[in-house]
């Protein structure tokens, strides 16, 4: 049945790390966006690179492309690969590239006043939309927003017209955060990554933002616990996968077939063991007639009570703290899983040989 492109577990799902209930697999859509952000990224930061100058000349401000969401009207003209570099993590996708990007003030000759995060988490042309609109110098850097004055710094704002009464207010609330900042002309502007810790860029810290902005399955303490313990095995890599569609119950029984629209005959959801109760997950792995005997003959002989148990996580996990140690845990987990494996090839044969 699996071969008829059912879909079991979500490809956002898969893609997931193991310890969040996926198989750890690259997304192959999000990596490539991952990439082509360090292209954006060196291009904000890497100036002397050889091939800065012929980029700007070709396109223009780096800046104003990738952080203030200009150059629209150019795209048309531009090479597919800037297409495409443009339009990752901009405004159409949440704006997640130049919201994990703020700018540290060196001498402030390469940061926007008004267009870039620099003073605080948004930039100035949002938190004072009004006075953006009044400025003359809308594009304006920092280090051109004020003059050097016998080694101190003083900021000169300029208006297109008169301020109102709302405007000015805006303007002593924003004169008092200016006075906290003023530019070193000892050091260089710099951006900082924030996904990453040290601020700077890498692919993997944001490939790992891709990641946790797509929606995947959300699950509970005791699965994620289970599911770690799960890939501690030392099992070939098909029983592992078969145990974690198992601790997800995502496997083909046949009532899980019947919810896919897949058997439509009533009388075929029955246990393929006993054909007295409907085939799911708990029924056919531990509840039927047949398979609870297999079981309680294993807990015979480990020398232990059969456990009571709610679920298919609980079940693997309880009959892993049957023993003590770690050690001990994994060879309970590998008795747990051949016998679950057992059990689910057994009922394939009878289905389909």
């Amino acid at each position: 049945m699996d071969r008829s492109k059912i879909c079991w577990v979500s490809w956002d799902n898969i893609c997931q790390p193991k310890d969040k209930g996926g198989l750890d697999i690259k997304n192959l859509e999000s990596f490539n966006d991952s990439l082509l952000c360090k292209w954006k990224w060196r291009c904000l930061n890497d100036l002397s690179a050889s091939w800065f100058n012929l980029l700007h000349f070709r396109y223009g401000s780096f800046a104003a492309n990738f952080l203030y969401g200009e150059g629209r009207e150019s795209l048309k003209h531009a090479s597919i690969w800037w297409r495409d570099m443009w339009k990752t993590g901009g405004a159409e996708e949440g704006g997640w590239f130049v919201n994990n990007i703020s700018s540290i003030l060196g001498d402030g000759n390469n940061i926007a006043f008004w267009k870039e995060q620099w003073l605080g988490m948004e930039p100035l042309c949002e938190l004072y939309p009004s006075l953006f609109q009044k400025s003359t110098h809308k594009d304006a850097c920092i280090s051109n927003m004020g003059i050097w004055n016998n080694n101190m710094w003083s900021w000169k704002l300029n208006w297109m017209e008169a301020l109102d009464d709302a405007d000015i207010e805006s303007l002593n609330e924003l004169h008092q955060l200016l006075e906290q900042v003023r530019p070193n002309i000892a050091s260089s502007d710099r951006r900082r990554w924030s996904s990453n810790s040290d601020g700077s860029f890498s692919v993997r810290s944001t490939y790992m933002v891709l990641q946790d902005k797509r929606v995947g399955t959300t699950l509970d303490t005791n699965t994620v616990t289970a599911l770690k313990r799960l890939w501690k095995n030392n099992v070939p890599s098909k029983v592992s996968v078969f145990g974690w569609r198992l601790l997800l119950e995502k496997l083909p029984t046949r009532e899980a077939l019947f919810c896919k629209g897949i058997i439509t005959n009533n009388h075929e959801r029955s246990c393929v063991f006993c054909f007295k109760e409907v085939e799911d997950i708990q029924h056919i792995f531990f509840t039927c007639c047949i398979t609870s005997q297999i079981w309680q003959k294993i807990f015979v002989w480990l020398g232990t009570n059969v456990i009571p148990f709610e679920d298919v996580t609980s079940h693997f996990t309880l009959f892993g703290e049957l023993a003590k140690g770690n050690h001990s845990k994994q060879i309970r987990h590998i008795i747990w899983l051949a016998t679950t494996w057992s059990i689910w090839r057994t009922r394939n044969n009878i289905i389909f040989r």
